[in-house]
């Protein structure tokens, strides 16, 4: 029996994400304290090449203060690198580390120092451990005997006779003609002529 997987970006990114946290001095910084719109620290984004079984990381992250940063970003970078590869199997072939930001998580500077002690003793390699899975045993469905159909009769309708209604007697139209009326315009008067004579006017010199 064949069987295939399929792992998406987002899930490396989160294999990525559990293996830079684990590094003394990366911390998880919210998205408000950050000074970022959307995602909290660390951000990372993990693109996959299925064809070549590749993957490349790019990784935002937030160390504590103080901290030797670049021994953290270093250790960050390894054990991202070591963890993807061991638990998916795909070959990482670039891990771009970017320390955006340092808090302190302590009450004092003291509280929170994390030294290049404490970087270089945490392993960033991993050991996956194994799991067995069980296979599903299979039940197969358990189907009930045929049961034998009886014959069924079936009695048509006896059929009746449908009265139908006679058609309506029509009767036919007769038109009523009317008169036609012939008007009688009336006689166009005579008009007489008009004589109009000047007028004028002399005024004083």
């Amino acid at each position: 029996m064949e069987s295939s997987f399929r792992l998406s970006g987002k899930a490396v990114a989160r294999i990525a994400e559990a293996a830079a946290l684990a590094v003394p001095g990366c911390i998880r910084l919210d998205a408000k304290l950050a000074g970022l719109a959307g995602r909290g620290l660390p951000k990372i984004d993990a693109v996959i090449d299925k064809a070549a079984a590749t993957v490349s990381i790019e990784a935002v992250i937030a160390t504590s203060y103080p901290a030797p940063v670049v021994d953290v970003a270093e250790a960050v970078r390894t054990a991202i690198a070591s963890h993807v590869e061991t638990l998916t199997g795909y070959t990482v072939i670039r891990v771009n580390i970017t320390v955006a930001n340092a808090r302190a998580t302590g009450t004092t500077a003291q509280d929170s120092r994390i030294t290049a002690d404490d970087v270089a003793g945490h392993a960033t390699f991993i050991v996956p451990t194994p799991i067995t899975v069980r296979p599903l045993r299979v039940k197969s469905p358990v189907t009930r005997p045929l049961r034998e159909l009886r014959e069924i009769t079936v009695t048509p309708p006896a059929p009746r006779a449908v009265a139908a209604r006679p058609p309506a007697v029509t009767h036919p139209a007769t038109p009523d003609p009317q008169p036609v009326r012939v008007p009688h315009p009336p006689r166009p008067i005579t008009l007489r002529p008009i004589s109009i004579e000047p007028v004028v006017i002399l005024r004083d010199a």
